[in-house]
């Protein structure tokens, strides 16, 4: 329902500001604390180009966690190693 709605969202965009085929889908709700506001057009495509590459990052971890489960038939949380992965920060005694 989101993605519809931010795609209703985009032509709304496309047709207000007279952009057409140069619209980016990225640039809906990108920098929505106007970080980059007044910066060079190289600027934010590069920090654009980041966070797709952050996500893709993301999304391959989260792959390879579920392929480990899914060949080792054991949950990650009960792997031997991965115990402070899974515990608040203020519950590890060393931290504290």
């Amino acid at each position: 329902m989101l993605l519809g709605y931010l795609d209703i969202y985009a032509k709304a965009i496309q047709e207000k500001d007279d952009i057409g085929d140069a619209f980016l889908p990225g640039d809906c709700f990108w920098d929505p604390l106007k970080m980059l506001e007044g910066a060079p057009s190289s600027m934010k495509r590069n920090m654009q180009e980041r966070e797709l590459f952050n996500g893709r990052v993301a999304m391959l971890a989260f792959a390879a966690y579920v392929f480990e489960e899914a060949t080792t038939h054991v949950p990650l949380i009960s792997v031997k190693g991965n115990e402070l992965l899974f515990v608040p920060a203020y519950q590890v005694p060393y931290i504290q």
